[in-house]
């Protein structure tokens, strides 16, 4: 019992906000900034779920260090040190190929906590 109050209250402290979405048709590349606006500090950024809505399909994208294709990495903007309240994460898609059209981006973090956004290219 004291193990899942103690993930509740982690959960309800958590919260982000997809702030920004873009693509890029030539480098194959979608951009999402995204910021914490919890109570809390989200520890293991590779442990979130990105799926990508194209207009041909729906796609879990893994995190990859050093991400060459249909996969994930990120950057902490402005030179933060963690992933804590009010920081902003830069998420760079890289995919084997992207076209022009209307897209969804959904970040699930750790405890299921996720934000959306549509965006068009």
């Amino acid at each position: 019992m004291v193990t899942a109050n103690a993930e509740a209250s982690e959960r309800i402290k958590t919260d982000i906000e997809i702030v920004h979405a873009t693509g890029d048709t030539a480098a194959k590349t979608v951009t999402v900034w995204v910021k914490n606006i919890g109570a809390t500090t989200i520890k293991d950024i590779t442990a979130s779920d990105i799926f990508l809505d194209t207009p041909s399909s729906l796609s879990r994208l893994s995190y990859t260090s050093g991400c060459v294709s249909d996969c994930w990495d990120y950057a902490l903007e402005g030179g933060a040190a963690d992933w804590s309240k009010t920081e902003t994460v830069k998420i760079t898609l890289t995919l084997s190929t992207l076209s022009t059209g209307v897209y969804s981006v959904r970040v699930s973090v750790f405890n299921g906590v996720s934000a959306d956004k549509d965006f068009s290219i």
